[in-house]
């Protein structure tokens, strides 16, 4: 396990130790440093007010060209299969 983490690994980190999805032994790397480094620190906390601010916003329904044109997007990436679904087995 890494003794120390630099300010690029923490930064990367945030949006994840802000949703608590960052692992115990790494989140305990990531608390050490924000101890030590006021700049990372204070980047954790712009981000929690930026997303605080931003779910404070009334939501809006997307405008339907672009659910369309979401849809239409989606189906095509979609992966192709020549298998008959009749005939998949799952692993």
């Amino acid at each position: 396990m890494d003794t120390f983490l630099r300010c690029d690994s923490v930064v990367s980190l945030t949006a994840r130790l802000i949703d608590g999805t960052v692992a115990p032994d790494r989140r305990e790397l990531v608390e050490l440093h924000l101890l030590v480094c006021p700049a990372c620190l204070s980047h954790l906390g712009k981000v929690r007010d930026l997303r605080a601010s931003l779910s404070s916003l009334p939501g809006r329904p997307a405008p339907e060209h672009l659910l369309a044109l979401a849809a239409g997007n989606a189906a095509a990436t979609a992966p192709k299969t020549d298998i008959d679904p009749a005939e998949r087995t799952s692993l």
